[in-house]
């Protein structure tokens, strides 16, 4: 006899055995499979997003309201007009002044890191998960959104006008000190970056959430409420100024921003008979932030519904499609545009003619009610130096407008909440009228 723990155990029915495999134990009788899709963002919304960086990092140094006009090129020069309450100020600002021209390096890519160079395969990586923002794996669903981030070069020329020398002066040295004038520096940021839409349809197509026709998501809140209860970065749905719609945003911190600057430039300044003035200062940097560089959606579902539909003859990918309303900066008058606005209503008037009452608009728009008052006091229609392009759903939308009301109907039915309006003026008519309106007042007399 053979005492327990010390021998091998000898088996008596040995020759029914059999040799087996790990994978004969944990084999499952269901295979899945994971397929991976690859969404590019948009590169304008980096764009963006450091654009505003760069102007609150340079405008918050100085006090409050220290520059009487910021302008930011590549913006509408007329959506100034929107600033102020009275037209004729718009003519009337004195310096400080300052201009932000931002420019992009589109080759940059940080010698090669932030580059594939087996092309797009190499971002449909299954062998582990990086940079998973979210994750639902309840039933092995198996629902995971990963991100990945790139960095993007770009340089801004601040360029400042004053008054006189002695100014220009002071505000360079101010500069020198407060912005740190040929040094470097890195800033630490929480940046709000815009998920695709077609992902945010994918995951409610997947969650059976219901939709529109369309892909847009009809109960938002609930939406929201299951991408934060899964992710681990915040999930916002907010307004999109580029294309005016409220979409969905990821709350991304530790991001970096780092800045290069140089030392500040100055002129002469401009000579006008025998004084000398408005002195000008140039201060350009350099700047490089995180940015989004494509988003990986991995699923087993079998229908993508609304990834797979390939765009720029592109059939591994989807590259995110979206609409921009881009208002012209002229109508077909040739009149430029005086400001813009945007008009919303409830999901119940869609699939109606849009209403619009522009009377109190018109009122509290600088002068225009006062110009639009007098042109009808003179039996004159508004629309000889006015003119309204309204945009819904990324289309023009036609309208009829009454000039005694000031009520506007389109003549088609609206599918977007939200709809753009242009306003396009004469200015020649507007500066003239202005002019003559303010003389009555100083001289009532016919007699000029």
């Amino acid at each position: 006899m053979i005492p327990m723990g010390t021998g091998p155990v000898i088996s008596s029915n040995n020759r029914n055995l059999r040799e087996i495999k790990p994978s004969d134990v944990f084999t499952r009788k269901t295979p899945r499979q994971y397929r991976s899709d690859v969404i590019l963002p948009s590169e304008y919304h980096a764009y963006a997003l450091c654009t505003e960086f760069a102007k609150e990092w340079f405008v918050n140094k100085f006090p409050e309201k220290f520059f009487t006009s910021i302008y930011v090129d590549g913006s509408y020069s007329f959506d100034e007009f929107r600033k102020f309450s009275d037209m004729s100020q718009l003519y009337r600002r004195t310096p400080p002044l300052l201009a932000i021209v931002p420019s992009i390096d589109m080759e940059h890519n940080r010698n090669w890191i932030d580059s594939s160079p087996e092309g797009l395969p190499g971002m449909l990586r299954r062998s582990r998960y990086e940079g998973v923002i979210f994750s639902d794996i309840r039933d092995n669903r198996g629902l995971h959104l990963a991100l990945q981030m790139k960095s993007i070069l770009m340089k801004f020329l601040y360029k400042m006008r004053v008054n006189t020398k002695g100014e220009q002066m002071d505000l360079a040295n101010m500069i020198k000190f407060k912005h740190r004038a040929g040094f470097t520096e890195s800033v630490d940021l929480t940046l709000d970056i815009h998920v695709p839409k077609q992902i945010i349809a994918q995951i409610a197509f997947d969650n059976a959430i219901c939709m529109k026709e369309n892909g847009e998501v009809i109960d938002n809140v609930s939406m929201l409420n299951y991408l934060n209860t899964y992710s681990r970065v915040p999930f916002l749905y907010k307004l999109r100024c580029a294309t005016g719609n409220d979409e969905y945003f990821i709350k991304v911190p530790h991001c970096v921003a780092h800045i290069k600057s140089e030392l500040p430039q100055v002129d002469e300044g401009d000579r006008v008979d025998m004084v000398s003035m408005n002195y000008g200062i140039e201060f350009g940097i350099e700047i490089e932030m995180s940015a989004p560089y494509c988003y990986t959606y991995y699923s087993q579902s079998e229908i993508k519904e609304y990834l797979n539909r390939p765009t720029m003859g592109i059939e591994d990918t989807l590259i995110q499609q979206h609409i921009v309303t881009e208002l012209p900066r002229e109508d077909e008058n040739h009149w430029q545009m005086l400001t813009s606005t945007e008009y919303e209503v409830d999901d119940e008037d869609l699939k109606k003619p849009l209403e619009i009452d522009f009377d109190e608009f018109f009122h509290t728009t600088g002068d225009i009610g006062v110009l639009i008052d007098y042109t009808k006091s003179i039996s004159v229609s508004p629309s000889v130096f006015m003119h309204l392009i309204m945009y819904n759903g990324g289309i023009e939308l036609e309208y009829d407008i009454d000039w005694n009301t000031l009520k506007c109907v389109s003549k088609r039915e609206i599918t977007h909440n939200r709809t753009i309006i242009g306003i396009y003026v004469d200015m020649k008519y507007v500066n003239e009228t202005i002019i003559y309106l303010e003389q009555l007042k100083t001289n009532p007399s016919r007699i000029v």
